[in-house]
C-alpha cells in the first residue's frame, strides 16, 4: 500500500528534498551572485524599485563630466563590461531557473522556484529517485518487521510493543539500507536532463563514488529514536486525531536531522552538480544551518514533507483496516468458505498446541518441585 502510494507522494517528497538540499549560502560562493541578490523580491516590489530607480546598480555606473553642479541633471552611464555569464543556449538546455547555473547544485529560494526548476526537467523531474524510494520502503518494512518479531523475547526490555524493540529494529533496517537512502538523495539533487546528469544509473554511482556510500549514516540513530517515540500512548484514549498529531509532532522534531543528513549525503568533490564540501558532520551541519540560515534553514521543504507524510499515515492505516474487514480473518466469510475453514482449522491447531505446551510445562515444574 505504501509503495503504491509513492506515485502520489513522490512529487511532494521530491520537492521537500530539493528544498532541503538548497543551501542558500552556496549562491554567493562562486562570486557571480551578490548577497543582496539572494533575497527574492516580489513583482510589486520590483515595480516600485524600477519606478524610483532603486534597481540601478550604482557601482556599475559613472557620472558624466560637466553636470556635477546640478544633481537633478546628473546622467548615469552604464559600464560596458559586465561579469561573464554562461551561454544563453547552455542555460536554456540545462533548464535552470532563478540564480542557478549549469553544472552546479540547484539552490531554490522558494517553493515556486523549485516547482519551476523540476518542471523544466519534464514530468519525471518530480519522480527522480522514485524507483529507489519504492525499493527502500518495501525492503525497510520487511526488514523492520522481521527484526521486530525476532526481538519479541517477552521480557522487560524487548517485550511486545516495546520502545527499545521498535527503535532497534528501525535503526538496524535503516543502517543496512542506507546506500539506497543516499543514492536517492543524489538522484533527486542532480539534473536529469541529457548532458547535465551526474549519475545515469545506480551502477554508475557505485563505480564512481562507492567510497562515499556511508556518508550521513549516523543520523539514522537519533532520527529513529525520535520516530520510535510515536509508539508511546500519551493519552488515556487514542483516536485518529491524537494518532495523527502525535506522529506528525515527532516527525517535525526529527526533520532538521533529516535535512542535515541529506546535505551530508550529497557533499562531494568528485562529481559536478552535487553540493560542495561545507559540513564536517551531522552535528556541525545542524549548528551551521542554524547560524547561517536560522530556523528556515532547518525546516526548508517542511510543508511539502508534512503534506506527504500526512497522506501516508492517514491513508495507509485506514486502507489497511478496510482491506482487513473484507477478509475472513475479520468475519467476512461469504466470498470464500474454503478459506474460512482453513483459517479456523489452523486456529484450532494453534490452540491445541498451546494447551499441550502449557500442560507439559506445568508437569515439568511439578516434577522439579
Amino acid at each position: 500500500m505504501t509503495t503504491a502510494l509513492t506515485l502520489i507522494t513522490s512529487p511532494l517528497y521530491t520537492i521537500a528534498t530539493s528544498m532541503q538540499l538548497s543551501v542558500i549560502p552556496h549562491l554567493t560562493i562562486y562570486g557571480d551572485v551578490k548577497p543582496e541578490d539572494v533575497k527574492k523580491k516580489g513583482v510589486i516590489t520590483k515595480s516600485f524599485d524600477s519606478l524610483f530607480g532603486k534597481d540601478i546598480e550604482k557601482e556599475k555606473t559613472k557620472q558624466l563630466p560637466g553636470k556635477t553642479d546640478n544633481p537633478l541633471s546628473t546622467e548615469l552611464k552604464f559600464e560596458i563590461t559586465q561579469p561573464k555569464e554562461p551561454r544563453a543556449d547552455l542555460m536554456k538546455a540545462s533548464g535552470q531557473v532563478g540564480l542557478n547555473k549549469p553544472y552546479r547544485a540547484p539552490v531554490y529560494r522558494t517553493y515556486w522556484e523549485c516547482i519551476q526548476g523540476l518542471s523544466k526537467q519534464g514530468i519525471l523531474g518530480f519522480y527522480k529517485g522514485n524507483g529507489l524510494r519504492m525499493t527502500h520502503i518495501f525492503l525497510y518494512a520487511a526488514m523492520r518487521n522481521h527484526i521486530s518479531y525476532s526481538l519479541d523475547f517477552g521480557d522487560d526490555i524487548f517485550r511486545k510493543n516495546s520502545f527499545w524493540r521498535d527503535f532497534l529494529a528501525a535503526t538496524t533496517a535503516s543502517l543496512l539500507l542506507h546506500p539506497l537512502h543516499l543514492i536517492e538523495a543524489r538522484f533527486i539533487l542532480q539534473n536529469r536532463l541529457p548532458n547535465f546528469q551526474s549519475y545515469r544509473s545506480t551502477y554508475m554511482f557505485i563505480i564512481r563514488n562507492y567510497t562515499e556510500i556511508l556518508k550521513g549514516i549516523t543520523a539514522h540513530i537519533p532520527r529513529n529514536f525520535l520516530l520510535a517515540m510515536t509508539g508511546f500512548n500519551y493519552f488515556s484514549s487514542v483516536n485518529i486525531f491524537a494518532y495523527l498529531g502525535q506522529t506528525l509532532a515527532f516527525h517535525t522534531l526529527a526533520y532538521p536531522i533529516l535535512t542535515a543528513q541529506r546535505r551530508m549525503e550529497c557533499q562531494t568533490t568528485k562529481m559536478p552538480g552535487m553540493l560542495p564540501l561545507r559540513y564536517i558532520g551531522n552535528i556541525h551541519a545542524l549548528g551551521l544551518m542554524w547560524r547561517e540560515e536560522g530556523v528556515k534553514g532547518l525546516f526548508r521543504g517542511y510543508f511539502a514533507y508534512l503534506l506527504a507524510t500526512s497522506i501516508v499515515i492517514t491513508v495507509v492505516p485506514i486502507a489497511s483496516e478496510l482491506m482487513m474487514l473484507k477478509s475472513p480473518l475479520y468475519g467476512n466469510y461469504e466470498d470464500n468458505y474454503d478459506l474460512y475453514q482453513d483459517v479456523m482449522s489452523k486456529r484450532e491447531k494453534r490452540i491445541k498446541e498451546r494447551e499441550q505446551y502449557s500442560k507439559q510445562k506445568e508437569a515439568k515444574e511439578n516434577s522439579e518441585k
